[in-house]
């Protein structure tokens, strides 16, 4: 009904809109709670950046409200809130490469280039732009539309435990932070830290395992030092470990000591199969060396059998598991540092809907116990499912498939989205399918302004619809 009028106000607005996106591209917001202060739990940076959205929201005409420093809320009217956009003002660090400064926003062949332009600033803006819209078209809804702004997305989302602790979100609750059509599906996620320790040993022992970084990605690349064993058998050892997990294993011997390096390839822990584990496959090498019997030897045996190359499904593990809604679910042994004296360790899990607390969390802790090896106390995060058969949901995928043209269907995926803990939300943009990459978490990120547009007007849509 107002599809040409949507379409005007974003035409009509579109510098307004991008020099808004600009504004808030401008201000470095990491988040970095060890800068904590009142009024600013995530840091000065964050702080400042929701004041500026809450600047640009009475600029609009709204009446915003920052919530201890964690959240901006803004009200599209006074009644009632049925439709909720959550958006997030932090962003990750800048990192390298660039070919612009990254908080200087640049304009070029109709990309808008910053950190943040995509992930999520832009879409933030989109959110403000679409209830002022929705209301100059249509200043008689009976129902409301809430834009609610975080500034701790990239760090584990703290910022909305905080809200979800004192405040409600809307029924109909949608975050553009991700992807179109719809993402209606989250796995949920298990991470637990593990270890051992021993005394120092003797004889032929590794002495050091370093793989992994983070536990949201394959480890492309993991180190040991090994002494004790004759080059010989070490070459034998990686020659055949090689063969039978492609990965690539070169060493040098200072002395009766080794130095390993297992060379594979990352992926992001929620597609193991697209990577090579190259923890994994040093773990197997490991197991193949003429190594003395000790305390730590058994450690490395249990780690070999717990977690065998190649095995992204959690089977020797025992928690194998899949539904015909979200997949199997994956495992990823992310992290091991291994000392003299003992190791840790963490692996990345993404359970489907089918999973829970019993059958996989208390499964696995068991496994390892059984072999030895502590585990942290740490609670799993349940899978998010909001049915497609819903009404709200069935909204977004009529308002993608009329404004693009393109066939609208829900998507389940093994991330998380900043929708994950709320219950009946779903992520709904703002990346298009097939569309080039937008670096976001990258050099050059950056965000179609063709796209913006579109999405602006998706979002003004729902709302009309939602809250005539």
């Amino acid at each position: 009904m107002y599809r040409s009028q949507v379409e005007a106000y974003f035409q009509e607005n579109q510098d307004l809109i991008l020099s808004h996106i600009q504004r808030l591209v401008r201000i470095p917001s990491v988040a970095k709670p060890e800068l904590a202060a009142p009024g600013a739990p995530f840091g000065p940076e964050c702080r400042r950046a929701v004041e500026e959205a809450a600047a640009i929201a009475r600029e609009l005409g709204f009446e915003p409200r920052i919530l201890e420093g964690y959240v901006l809320e803004v009200d599209m009217n006074s009644a009632e809130s049925e439709v909720g956009i959550l958006a997030h003002l932090d962003v990750v660090p800048e990192g390298d490469g660039w070919d612009t400064p990254p908080y200087d926003p640049q304009i070029r062949d109709g990309y808008l280039y910053g950190r943040g332009a995509d992930d999520n600033k832009g879409p933030a803006v989109l959110a403000l732009h679409a209830m002022n819209a929705a209301i100059s078209i249509n200043p008689n809804l009976k129902k409301g539309c809430r834009t609610i702004l975080g500034s701790a997305e990239e760090i584990g989302s703290h910022d909305m435990e905080y809200y979800l602790e004192h405040h409600t979100c809307p029924p109909k609750t949608f975050s553009p932070d991700a992807d179109y059509p719809v993402i209606n599906l989250e796995k949920g996620a298990y991470r637990p830290a593990f270890g051992a320790n021993w005394m120092p040993e003797e004889g032929a022992v590794v002495l050091e395992i370093r793989g992994g970084q983070v536990a949201n990605v394959v480890p492309k690349q993991a180190t040991a030092t090994v002494r004790g064993v004759e080059e010989a058998a070490l070459a034998a050892a990686c020659e055949a470990a090689a063969a039978r997990t492609g990965v690539a294993f070169r060493w040098e011997m200072e002395g009766d000591t080794a130095h390993i390096t297992a060379r594979g390839m990352d992926a992001h822990a929620s597609l193991p199969w697209e990577g090579n584990n190259a923890l994994t496959a040093l773990l197997q090498m490991l197991g193949m060396l003429p190594l003395s019997d000790t305390v730590s030897k058994g450690y490395l045996e249990a780690l070999i059998r717990l977690f065998p190359h190649g095995d992204w499904q959690g089977k020797a593990l025992g928690v194998a598991m899949e539904d015909d809604l979200s997949g199997p679910l994956t495992l990823n042994f992310s992290i091991c540092n291994w000392n003299p004296e003992g190791f840790s360790a963490r692996y990345d899990s993404r359970v489907p809907v089918c999973g829970n607390r019993e059958n996989m969390k208390e499964v696995s802790d068991a496994a390892l116990s059984r072999a030895g090896i502590r585990v942290e106390e740490e609670e799993m995060t349940p899978p998010h499912y909001t049915p497609e058969e819903s009404p709200f949901v069935q909204t977004l995928l009529k308002v993608y498939g009329e404004h693009t043209g393109q066939e609208a269907h829900c998507i389940a995926i093994g991330g998380g989205t900043y929708a994950h803990d709320i219950p009946g939300a779903v992520a709904f943009g703002c990346c298009f399918p097939g569309d080039p990459p937008t670096n976001l978490h990258s050099a050059n990120e950056r965000t179609s302004i063709r796209r913006l547009m579109q999405s602006g007007a998706m979002f003004t849509d729902v709302i009309l619809r939602e809250c005539e």
